[in-house]
This record gives structure tokens, C-alpha cells and sequence, in this order.
């Protein structure tokens, strides 16, 4: 991971921290861990190279719980071959 405003990265991961502070289900290390990994993710739309997309996908299915970001939303969908088929039917 490369920060390119050290700066900047902090001020956003302390200011997410705050605002999770009124959600009681997270504790205090909980919310510095989801504040980091927000921060620190891969933005949408930035390029990767084929090995980083290759260590991306190798760290995730390392994780404990690879199927959810940090926020809770899902990492990938399953989308079956009868669903693709009906679509373009």
C-alpha cells in the first residue's frame, strides 16, 4: 500500500473514526481497523497491474470474512449461467 499524502489519509481516517463513534455495535478498535481499511482500499477506478489484481484477490480470500467490506457491503455477487441466459435471451 502507498500513501501518497500522508496527510490527507490521516485526517480522512480520523474523521471517519468520529463518525462511527455514535455506532454503538463497534468498538473503539473495531472502528480504527474499518476506518484504516476504508481508507487505505483500492478506489474505484484506479488501474492495477495483473500481479496486483493477482495479490489483491490472494490477500482477500486470506481474510477471515472475505465476502464483506469493512462497511459491510458484499465484496462480489455469484451470478448464475440460467440468470446470464435470461438476460440475454
Amino acid at each position: 500500500m502507498i500513501i501518497y499524502n500522508p496527510q490527507k489519509f490521516i485526517e480522512k481516517m480520523l474523521e471517519d473514526y468520529k463518525n462511527n463513534l455514535g455506532n454503538k455495535e463497534i468498538d473503539k478498535k473495531e472502528n480504527i481497523a474499518r476506518s484504516f481499511a476504508i481508507n487505505a482500499a483500492i478506489k474505484s477506478g484506479q488501474t492495477l497491474s495483473h500481479e496486483e489484481m493477482t495479490l489483491l484477490i490472494d490477500r482477500l480470500f486470506a481474510c477471515t470474512n472475505p465476502y464483506h467490506s469493512p462497511n459491510g457491503k458484499p465484496v462480489f455477487l455469484t451470478i448464475h449461467q440460467s440468470e446470464i441466459d435470461k438476460k440475454f435471451d
